[in-house]
């Protein structure tokens, strides 16, 4: 099982910046081809496509526990705070 589908908090979409031709498809998930670029370009482009209010960016290489965004959006209720980090 993918490890997006172990979340506890369920309304997120994912976008992948990828700058090779992905084989395997995954539900909910946008894929995006790109030329060779830096991540922070490919962060620009990961937000511009996004379609919801809060960003999360997570390496290809990171495996975030099930209530990594849960625990992450908790943050945003408090109106003064607009990033997290860790």
């Amino acid at each position: 099982m993918p490890y997006f589908e172990k979340q506890t908090y369920k309304n997120f979409e994912i976008i992948i910046i990828s700058e090779s031709i992905e084989k395997e498809k995954f539900p909910r998930t946008k894929i995006v081809k790109v030329e060779k670029m830096n991540p922070a370009q490919k962060r620009n482009i990961g937000a511009k496509k996004a379609k919801g209010e809060i960003l999360a960016f997570i390496d290809d290489d990171a495996y975030p526990e099930k209530n990594w965004l849960k625990n992450a959006v908790r943050n945003f209720q408090d109106k003064n705070i607009v990033a997290v980090g860790g």
